[in-house]
């Protein structure tokens, strides 16, 4: 251990760049599909305790499959494993027909569901009809029977779609909603005004808002309340920035905008509050406390500068930018955060449409431990 301390105080010394401060990445790691990845979900497919990946893509010709990788649990993974079938735009994990092994929810309109095998392989998908084309998905139990339902966007008419679970992986009929805004690209479910009935929120592309909509316990929902955030708003997370108590919306906004907007706990929401970011064309991959201080932070994808860009919370509603990182590619859209090593630090992964790949971030808080103890000395 004294000689991999050393080692790592002569990098330091020599090369400055190889520093890394708490809550920073390691350069990224691509791992090749030969498919066009969309969107990623963590889960552990094959029981096995160790963190997994799955993913919604397009094959060249434009068809839909999706793709598996096995965790080593050291934050590397297994070769990729891509199959036809399904719907190549959001995906989401949960267990639907309750036999402990993960299923995969897939949305672009119509729903797909594959239920898992329990061995990181999945059966044949069963689609659903009832929605246009529209690729957010969430899951939650929406009208409190203690089963998963599914809730997707609607992209042509503004909406949002449920289908609520059997509990035997089969979903019923499509509900549709009342209106939420334009083109909303993005559906969260939470509990917004602690009644102890799931809500929604939307992220609108087309007019720059944010909706939300109260649940009525049964599957349905209030008429939505729109909130202004930004233009071309892109990407929804949902969890107390602030740390009153009360769940926030958080979206970020094209030309480098990240968008606080404050829970007041009974449904309703304060004025926006904004940071500027140091990315322009950005895509959320994630939320979580990556430098193990008292706020939550986010991690946005970024087009135009290739990189994945960490902006620290501050605790108050209020980002910082902390580090860009380089992407093993050039078209994220998406992304997932988990802790694939097992070493207490959450990571990241980025899929990317364009070179057919996904990036993996681990964490660099140990290694930034030692590297800042070794500086301290010097």
């Amino acid at each position: 251990m004294s000689a991999l301390r050393t080692w790592i105080s002569l990098c330091v010394f020599l090369f400055p760049s190889l520093a890394f401060a708490a809550g920073q990445f390691l350069p990224a790691k691509g791992y090749s599909l030969r498919s066009k990845p969309l969107h990623v979900v963590v889960g552990d497919f094959n029981r096995d305790g160790k963190l997994d990946l799955a993913t919604s893509n397009q094959d060249p010709h434009g068809s839909s499959q999706y793709s598996i990788l096995l965790g080593n649990g050291d934050g590397t993974f297994q070769r990729a494993h891509t199959y036809s079938g399904g719907v190549p735009e959001g995906i989401a994990v949960a267990d639907l027909n309750r036999d402990r092994k993960l299923d995969l929810i897939m949305a672009a309109g119509s729903v797909a569901v594959l239920l898992g095998n329990g061995d990181g392989t999945f059966q044949q998908p069963v689609y659903y009809s009832g929605a246009n084309f529209g690729y957010g998905v969430a899951v939650a139990d929406l009208n409190g029977d203690g089963l998963v339902d599914v809730v997707t966007t609607d992209d042509y008419y503004g909406a949002v779609v449920v289908w609520l679970g059997n509990g035997d992986g089969t979903l019923q009929p499509a509900i549709r909603s009342g209106r939420f805004g334009s083109f909303p690209t993005a559906v969260a479910a939470a509990d917004f005004n602690h009644d102890g009935k799931i809500d929604v929120a939307t992220v609108n592309v087309g007019d720059g808002t944010v909706a939300v909509a109260l649940g009525n316990g049964d599957g349905t929902f209030q008429p939505a309340v729109s909130y202004f955030v930004t233009s071309e708003p892109i990407g929804l997370a949902v969890a107390d920035f602030n740390r009153d108590g009360k769940i926030d919306i958080v979206t970020a906004g094209v030309g480098g905008e990240l968008v606080f907007l404050p829970g007041n706990g009974d449904g309703t929401f304060g004025t926006p509050v904004i940071s500027v970011m140091n990315a322009t064309m950005p895509y959320i991959a994630g939320v979580g406390n990556f430098d193990h201080t008292a706020g939550l932070d986010v991690v946005v994808a970024d087009q135009t500068s290739q990189d994945l860009v960490l902006e620290l919370g501050q605790g108050d509603g209020t980002f910082l930018d902390s580090a860009s990182f380089p992407l093993a590619g050039n078209h994220p859209l998406d992304g997932a955060v988990a802790d694939f090593n097992n070493d207490g630090w959450l990571d990241v992964v980025v899929p990317d449409f364009a070179t057919e790949n996904l990036s993996v971030f681990i964490n660099a808080g140990k290694m930034g431990s030692e590297t800042s103890e070794k500086q301290i000395v010097k």
